[in-house]
C-alpha cells in the first residue's frame, strides 16, 4: 500500500539522510525527486519498484527516478540493526553536476538500476558518503552535488553489466500517471480523461494503477491532494485557506474543511496552528519534516 504521494515539497534539491537501525520502511512511496539508496552491507534485502519485486544478498546501491513507487526493507531477523544512506536529488543538482560528468543511461526516467557490490567497493563508497555528510568538513551545495556525481560514476565505474539490474521498467506509463496527477493537482480531476490522454482504457489503467501502486486512482488522488495540502499549509507564504483548497483540486471550500478533517481528524486552520506551535518551540524541525496528523 502506497503510505503517500509527496515524501516532500518539491523544493528540495540535495538532501542526504543516513539511518543506522532497523528497517522502519515497508510500504512504497513516491517522491519528486531522484533517490539514491545505498547499504554497504552484506544482508538479506527486498525493493519493489514500479510492481516488480527484486530480493537479494549483497551489499547495493539503487537509483530511483521520479515518481517512481519504491520501497526496500530487510528480510534478515527481526530487529535486524543495519546500516543505509539515502540522498534525495533534482533537476538543479543535476545541472550542478553537468550530463557531461554522467554515464548516458544513468538518469534513465524509465527505471531504476540496482548496483551489486562488493565488500570493499561498498567500504569505499560508504567513507565517501560520510564525508559528504561529516560536519566538520561542510560542503556547500554544489560541492556536495559533485561528490554526489562522483559517487553516481563510481557505481558504474565499479558494476559491469552482469552487476546492473535495470528495475521496474514494466509500468513505465504508470509513472508517466503519477507525475501527471501530482503536477495537474489544481484541475478536477476525471479518470476517463486521465485515461484517453494515455491512450488506454479506463479498464486497463484501473488494472495497471492498482497492480503497480497497490491502490486505486482516485484513493492517490485524494492522497496528493492531503499532501500538498499540508505542504501549503506549512508554508512561509501563509497562502488562505480558499487558495489551498484551490490549489489541491477542491473548488469548494467547504468541502475541503470536511475531506481534510476527515483524513486528518482536525481543520486545516488547526493543522496550520499546531505546525507554528511545534515550531516555534524546536528549533530543529523543518516543514517538510513535520506532519502531526500522521500519514493517511
Amino acid at each position: 500500500m502506497l503510505s503517500r504521494g509527496f515524501l516532500s515539497g518539491s523544493d528540495i534539491e540535495l538532501k542526504l539522510t543516513h539511518m543506522h537501525g532497523i528497517s522502519v520502511m515497508h510500504s512504497a512511496h513516491i517522491h519528486v525527486q531522484w533517490e539514491l539508496y545505498f547499504c554497504p552491507e552484506n544482508i538479506v534485502q527486498r525493493s519493489v519498484i514500479n510492481g516488480e519485486e527484486y530480493t537479494y544478498k549483497y551489499p547495493c546501491a539503487i537509483l530511483t527516478s521520479p515518481y517512481s513507487v519504491h520501497s526496500m526493507s530487510c528480510l534478515e531477523t527481526e530487529n535486524t540493526d543495519y546500516e543505509r544512506y539515502v540522498c534525495y536529488f533534482g533537476s538543479t543538482t543535476l545541472e550542478t553536476i553537468g550530463s557531461s560528468l554522467l554515464p548516458n543511461d544513468a538518469l534513465d526516467a524509465r527505471q531504476g538500476i540496482l548496483f551489486e557490490l562488493d565488500g570493499g567497493q561498498a567500504e569505499y563508497l560508504k567513507q565517501i558518503f560520510k564525508f559528504m555528510r561529516d560536519e566538520k568538513y561542510p560542503h556547500t551545495q554544489t560541492q556536495r552535488a559533485l561528490i554526489l556525481g562522483f559517487i553516481v560514476n563510481k557505481l558504474f565505474e565499479f558494476c559491469d553489466e552482469s552487476k546492473i539490474t535495470r528495475v521496474g521498467e514494466s509500468s513505465f506509463y504508470i509513472q508517466s500517471v503519477l507525475r501527471y496527477v501530482s503536477e495537474n493537482l489544481s484541475e478536477q480531476f476525471n479518470a476517463n480523461e486521465t485515461a484517453k490522454f494515455f491512450s488506454v482504457s479506463r479498464s486497463k489503467l484501473d488494472r495497471d494503477f492498482k497492480s503497480a501502486v497497490g491502490m486505486t486512482l482516485h484513493d492517490f488522488v485524494d492522497i496528493c491532494r492531503l499532501n500538498y495540502a499540508k505542504i501549503l499549509l506549512r508554508s512561509k507564504e501563509r497562502s488562505s485557506i480558499a487558495q489551498i483548497s484551490e490549489a489541491c483540486g477542491l473548488k469548494n471550500e467547504t468541502y475541503f474543511y470536511a475531506f481534510f478533517k476527515k483524513y486528518t481528524g482536525m481543520s486545516p486552520t488547526d493543522y496550520r496552528k499546531m505546525y507554528v506551535l511545534v515550531t516555534k518551540n524546536s528549533k530543529e524541525i523543518n516543514e517538510t519534516d513535520f506532519d502531526p496528523c500522521g500519514e493517511m
